[in-house]
């Protein structure tokens, strides 16, 4: 009740202060900087084999699988999946 009443009472003052920080926002926005397309490092890569008409078995066996052996002695990978 007591901030009610004293904006009842000052409505001048509460007026002039959203004013106030209205415009410290609209100044603040505009001077910020910011890049319109900033430069962001993914740290993901990915491999795509295709083989067509080869069946499930065989891309597991004879892709799939060497591939993972060769990759997952990288340095730095954390996670390696295949689908």
């Amino acid at each position: 009740m007591i901030i009610t009443n004293f904006s009842i009472a000052h409505r001048v003052a509460v007026v002039i202060l959203v004013i106030g920080i209205l415009l410290i926002g609209a100044i603040s926005y505009i001077t910020t900087p910011r890049e319109s397309a900033p430069d962001i490092k993914v740290p993901l890569i990915t491999i795509a084999v295709p083989l067509p008409e080869a069946s499930p078995e065989d891309v597991e066996n004879g892709i799939t699988i060497p591939l993972e052996r060769q990759l997952k002695n990288l340095k730095g990978i954390k996670k390696l999946t295949s689908v």
